[in-house]
């Protein structure tokens, strides 16, 4: 334990000073320092060398516990006779996450913290902590998994009412990708998922401007992520754009509102912005050290609110003003199944974007838990020798056999069987040296990753889209009561390196791929602009938010009317969203 550590470094003296950021290093010193029986002095390194001398004098202080990597930045000049402890060597040498001695007073620290405010009513959940999969390397699925249940379980031993909340940054389906921390590890052992969505730290998400559509889809698409593999609740736990050089007040203005109507219309439980107030101000670590904290408040520091609060507030009065207290479950038109091999964060991420342009309401599922039902999956970006189970691969086949439909994306992907079901022929498999456009109808797009396979098609076999040689790159056909289509290139994982391919003006209609599925979706809302999404609820209600730069006016089926607007009409303004109720005629 630290206190132990500090035991035979401490002399005889009653007040011991403190050289540290007001944080959890400060904190557990304090704690260690009365486990001893010795008074901390928490020294102002705000207050020029005078005054903390002068403490340092008044006090008896002769030792001052700080940190390293703290002194580098906010220097300590020890006077004579005043020994120095740096608590790095403490650390030294021991993981959070799999040390036993860590483990063991994490779990007693955990235990009193918990057993000490329980009875507060001011308390809803624990949240195991913020991003600890961050602190430490865990070397294994095993470790992480072990981590979590030690503090989940002292939580519970201490406060088994309340719910736990997982607190990390960046999970994955699979552990290879993510150091050993899974979504459905943190699933199993915690009650509600997390995620910290800010486009600047996460991968693939800060390529685009912030109130575009990439960008404003990123806290709905992994949010989701969670939730359908995990199985539990999720919700936007960390959300902002850091600060002003990210973009403009306005932009982050746009980009809360499309975040705000999007997270709802697709059953993310909740949006937490990080932070209240600027820091402009503070001398102290970390924002003397890091400009992009500064300036992170939805107030300044002279009290006046930016134009984000006002966002949070209008949402705030249109949610109370609804007729519904909750919005019934939106309907899922596809299943997006993530495979082994491939970075599946990134073809998750272009798959939302990509479905919901083409207004298909996704859930995603991960190929090695079991299959949930549904009318059309997507394999998207089927990567190295073993994508997905035998067993998985017979059983999705036997569901489409029954009648649903599958798409799939090939990058270097194998599948067996393959031709039988595709009704194409591999006659060669090589290095794509160079771009192949793809001619779909009146659309062109650019193949430009990915395998170059020179496929056959087989008779029966309908070709879709194909190479300036005729070579076919998208097929489709008929697999007993149902069809499949096959995209001869990673057209998600492709557009995940692709800066500016989801809006910019001239970029390719990727989308137009997934429009051609569904084909016996009945929708009863459209909107023929990309940037528009749309979920239907229950039949009877509809969310449009528009995640573009211009206005966009809703299509309707034949028989179906637009009963009232509950916001938003005759059109969905851009960067905004439109609640309508649907009748028929």
């Amino acid at each position: 334990s630290l206190a132990g550590w500090l035991k035979p470094r401490l002399g005889l003296e009653a007040n011991v000073g403190v050289w540290l950021p007001t944080g959890l290093g400060s904190t557990l010193t304090n704690v260690a320092l009365a486990f001893r029986g010795k008074t901390a002095v928490n020294l102002n390194f705000t207050a020029g060398t005078g005054p903390v001398l002068s403490a340092l004098t008044q006090a008896g202080v002769t030792t001052v516990v700080t940190a390293k990597r703290f002194v580098q930045k906010v220097p300590f000049d020890a006077p004579p006779g005043v020994t120095v402890i740096l608590l790095e060597e403490a650390l030294a040498g021991r993981n959070p996450i799999t040390d036993p001695l860590a483990l063991q007073w994490q779990a007693r620290f955990v235990r009193a913290f918990v057993t000490h405010f329980r009875d507060d009513a001011a308390v809803w959940a624990w949240d195991l902590g913020n991003e600890c999969n961050c602190m430490g390397a865990a070397g294994s699925r095993e470790a992480a998994w072990t981590w979590t249940a030690l503090i989940t379980g002292a939580i519970r031993g201490a406060d088994p009412e309340r719910a736990i909340v997982s607190g990390m940054h960046s999970l994955l389906p699979s552990g290879e990708q993510s150091g050993g921390w899974t979504i459905s590890d943190q699933a199993e052992l915690t009650d509600v998922l997390t995620t910290h969505p800010y486009p600047l730290w996460s991968r693939h998400t800060s390529q685009d401007p912030l109130d575009s559509i990439r960008t404003t889809l990123h806290a709905t698409a992994e949010t989701r992520l969670y939730a359908d593999i995990g199985g539990k609740p999720c919700f936007a736990e960390e959300i902002g754009t850091m600060g002003p050089m990210m973009g403009d007040w306005d932009a982050a203005a746009n980009f809360v509102r499309t975040n705000l109507f999007s997270l709802w219309a697709n059953d993310c439980r909740g949006f937490l912005w990080w932070c209240a107030f600027d820091q402009t101000r503070l001398p102290h670590a970390p924002y003397d050290w890091i400009a992009v904290e500064r300036e992170l408040g939805l107030l300044r520091e002279d009290g006046s609110s930016k134009p984000m609060l006002d966002e949070l507030s209008a949402f705030a009065r249109l949610l109370r003003g609804l007729p519904f207290a909750t919005l019934p479950e939106r309907r899922i038109d596809a299943v997006c199944v993530l495979t082994r091999g491939q970075d599946a964060w990134g073809v998750a991420y272009a798959a939302w974007v990509l479905a919901t342009q083409a207004k298909l309401s996704l859930r995603f599922a991960w190929g090695d838990d079991p299959l949930p039902d549904a009318r059309l999956y997507l394999l998207p970006g089927l990567a190295g020798i073993e994508p997905i189970s035998r067993r998985r691969w017979l059983d999705l086949l036997a569901r489409v056999e029954a009648g649903a439909e599958l798409f799939a994306s090939l990058g270097d992907g194998v599948l067996a069987p393959f031709t039988e079901v595709f009704g194409v022929r591999v006659r060669a498999r090589a290095t794509r040296t160079g771009p192949t456009p793809v001619r779909i109808g009146d659309t062109t797009i650019t193949a430009r990753h990915g395998l170059d396979l020179r496929l056959c098609a087989e008779p029966g076999t309908e070709v879709l889209g194909s190479a300036p040689d005729g070579a076919p790159m998208l097929t489709r056909r008929a697999y007993g009561q149902g069809r499949v289509v096959l995209a001869a290139w990673p057209l998600e994982a492709q557009l995940t390196a692709t800066p500016g391919g989801f809006h910019r003006e001239g970029a390719e209609a990727c989308h137009v791929v997934y429009r051609l599925l569904g084909t016996g979706i009945a929708r009863a809302i459209d909107c023929d602009d990309p940037a528009v999404a749309v979920t239907v609820h229950d039949g009877r209600w509809a969310v449009l938010v528009n995640h573009g730069e211009q206005a966009a006016t809703p299509r309707l089926a034949q028989g179906v009317r637009i009963a009232r607007w509950l916001h938003g009409g005759p059109t969905v303004a851009a960067h905004d969203g439109a609640i309508v109720e649907l009748a028929k005629d």
